[in-house]
């Protein structure tokens, strides 16, 4: 397979929950689980961190230089060029795009969609077209050549925040394929937007007792203890994994 870099964007001023990509979690910031986790996956042949420049985000320079962890800073909002320049700066050939909020990052998953996005000669390859997997577990493949199309000709404000979007939006321009998971779980919310969706991740890495697990083990986890999921469940965009997890379980 050709090379594919993990490029992992990250920043400290999120707006509902600031400085939360280094947030602890057993005693290592949400950040190195994120890059650990993401590096364990055998295609992966390097893992970068894209930030920004803008001073609050030294403190993400200054944690990946003390880590060896590759580091590239470059627009706050236009988070498009920040890829596509971080893909020139580390001669990506293949992209494999991340978010520091996803600390779940399932390396067994991460094959999975890379070798589905080699299998077909694919422009652009994720799971979250239509979503089987949780929420969290998002993933997304792209060649150099199509994100240089979609940095080239994305003139919409969403556009350059989103990576991706106007890749999705031109179907017909680009070869794209919707890995979708082989078994059907439960759509947990497993991303951290807020304080409550921190103390339920954090509850899942206590309760597991180690750095690197599955998706099976998160299920296998809460469906023993489908408490945890109260941690979180409260927000509007949880409302349904209670049912959804009883009803699943109950299969």
């Amino acid at each position: 397979m050709s090379h594919v870099v993990a490029i992992i964007q990250a920043r400290m001023s999120s707006s509902r929950l600031r400085g939360k990509v280094m947030k602890p979690i057993l005693n290592k910031p949400i950040l190195w689980h994120v890059v650990n986790r993401t590096s364990i996956a055998q295609y992966v042949h390097k893992t970068v961190v894209a930030t920004s420049i803008n001073q609050p985000d030294d403190v993400i320079v200054q944690f990946c230089q003390g880590n060896n962890i590759p580091v590239y800073r470059g627009s706050e909002n236009d988070v498009l060029d920040r890829y596509y320049q971080c893909a020139k700066e580390y001669d990506a050939e293949n992209i494999l795009r991340i978010t520091a909020d996803c600390p779940l990052t399932d390396p067994q998953i991460v094959d999975h969609l890379i070798e589905a996005y080699f299998s077909g000669d694919y422009d652009y390859v994720t799971n979250c077209l239509e979503y089987s997997y949780p929420e969290g577990f998002d993933l997304e493949v792209a060649s150099l050549e199509a994100l240089q199309q979609a940095w080239r000709l994305s003139t919409l404000p969403s556009e350059r925040e989103h990576v991706t979007e106007y890749i999705k939006k031109h179907p017909t321009e680009f070869k794209i394929k919707n890995v979708y998971a082989e078994k059907r779980y439960p759509m947990y919310k497993c991303s951290i937007d807020y304080q409550e969706d921190y103390e339920f991740i954090k509850q899942i890495f206590d309760s597991l007792g180690r750095d690197v697990f599955s998706l099976d083990d998160v299920a296998s986890l809460l469906q023993r203890r489908p408490e945890l999921l109260a941690i979180n469940q409260h927000k509007k965009e949880n409302k349904e994994f209670l049912r959804l997890i009883k009803n699943v379980f109950a299969e």
